[in-house]
């Protein structure tokens, strides 16, 4: 990939994304039983922190714009479809199936080392069975992995739009030009079902399917291809209407944090900044390791955090919580750089070898 070319934008705010979620989880455990730091730290930390779990639709709307972007604006056939979902095996499992090693391993040696802190439970076979295909919400065994319901999801999102877009393009006898018509509408109209879940009109039809979170995903699509692949950019405002009319109604913050993301990726997009913008290093090397860390912090840093209570006892000072704190954050980021060295970037690397192009207008611009 030309690095000149690169999204670097979308890099930085990954790794935002990535850090506000692991305060999020860390804070939490700090915050738990007789260790109550609101008492004693400023109102607008204590919401900072305990908010931090609003990083997740930051993820969503890059996906939909990362994923559609790779896509981009070529005729996808059923080869590309598969290779697409070979690619995005082979990029997302290692990190993922070490996370689940390593929080194994880790909830054997709690039971006989700390079995009085909560640890977590040993995962049965048919949970690893369900983990192995992302289907553990769908099929209710829970997430080994606290962060790994957001997997189901991206992985529901990527399945779903490879085949709208190959039915949609079946549809049109493969002569799209700029974007695909058919496609466009049956994702339009995910969308607004997505509104009507998440305001009360309807139910989700299956527990842990990812039509709730849909509108999100589908900001970003529809961000990409107003930006990028001539498409009227009506659509894209109709749509950020009834996002913004859903958050109103249901004062969804989840849904307000997409829509400042779409916003944000609108504007540098108009600016022609998205390669130039945000490109600091301590961003961008957050955004390089931004999958790691997403991962390994609900195992690491947590339990980092859990043992130092255990030793210092629950009632910390203010002294002990902002130690426990730094020290869960430090080691988190440390074994995400492990991890990324070790399976994460040569993931990604074999995953760039096996690439296939649609047969034309194929972008790199965005990270993988």
């Amino acid at each position: 990939m030309d690095k000149q070319s690169r999204f670097v934008a979308i890099d930085a705010m990954r790794g935002i994304a990535a850090l506000l979620v692991v305060f999020y989880h860390l804070f939490g455990n700090l915050n738990g039983y007789k260790t109550h730091v609101y008492e004693w730290m400023p109102a607008i930390l204590g919401t900072f922190f305990s908010n931090g779990h609003l990083g997740v639709p930051i993820f969503f709307i890059i996906s939909g714009y990362v994923i559609s972007y790779s896509i981009g604006t070529g005729t996808v056939d059923f080869r590309f479809a598969l290779n697409f979902a070979l690619r995005r095996a082979i990029r997302l499992d290692p990190p993922y199936w070490v996370t689940i090693s390593i929080a194994m391993s880790f909830t054997y040696v709690s039971y006989h080392l700390f079995p009085d802190i909560g640890v977590r439970d040993l995962p049965s076979f048919q949970k690893l069975i369900a983990h192995t295909l992302y289907l553990q919400d769908l099929l209710g065994y829970g997430n080994i992995v606290p962060v790994f319901w957001t997997l189901c999801l991206e992985f529901q999102f990527y399945i779903v739009f490879m085949l709208t877009t190959l039915i949609g393009q079946y549809l049109i006898r493969r002569q799209s030009k700029f974007f695909n018509f058919p496609c466009l509408i049956i994702l339009y109209l995910m969308g607004i079902w997505s509104v009507a879940i998440n305001i009360g009109i309807t139910q989700n039809p299956i527990h842990g399917l990812f039509l709730s979170h849909w509108l999100l995903f589908f900001l970003g699509v529809l961000l990409r291809w107003s930006t990028r692949d001539n498409l009227s950019h009506k659509w894209f405002w109709s749509f950020f209407a009834l996002a913004s009319f859903e958050a109103y109604i249901k004062v969804d913050e989840n849904i307000l944090i997409g829509l400042a993301t779409a916003l944000l990726f609108y504007y540098l997009d108009w600016k022609g900044s998205l390669s130039t913008a945000l490109k600091q290093v301590p961003l961008q090397y957050l955004g390089k390791i931004s999958y790691s860390l997403y991962l390994i912090h609900p195992v690491i840093g947590w339990d980092t955090i859990s043992v130092g209570r255990k030793f210092l006892g629950p009632e910390l000072n203010v002294f002990e919580a902002i130690l426990l704190f730094i020290l869960g954050t430090g080691i988190s980021i440390f074994a995400a750089q492990m991890m990324y060295i070790c399976f994460e970037r040569p993931s990604v690397n074999l995953a760039r070898r096996l690439k296939i192009r649609p047969s034309r207008n194929f972008s790199t611009a965005v990270s993988e």
